[in-house]
């Protein structure tokens, strides 16, 4: 009997880690898995989240890589004085 391919979905939360991520992904596929991150899928709006939803509910395992840092941080906005904070 053929053994099953592990199926494996790598995210990075953010941008400095690509190349952490990069490192794993390329170990992970030296070791026969099956690996997946967003980029191999098409940029397409909610046709992408269809596609990774569809591709993460049939993983074996979901690795999420993060850093204390964060992608986008909203420029101070005055307010109105009659609106809440």
């Amino acid at each position: 009997m053929r053994e099953r391919t592990v199926k494996i979905f790598v995210s990075c939360a953010a941008s400095g880690l690509t190349d952490a991520r990069d490192a794993l992904v390329q170990f992970l596929r030296a070791q026969g898995a099956e690996v997946r991150v967003r980029a191999d899928f098409d940029q397409h709006g909610w046709r992408l989240v269809k596609k990774l939803e569809t591709w993460i509910s049939k993983c074996d395992a979901v690795v999420a890589l993060m850093a204390n840092v964060f992608g986008f941080e909203p420029p101070e906005v005055k307010h109105a004085a009659h609106l809440p904070r």
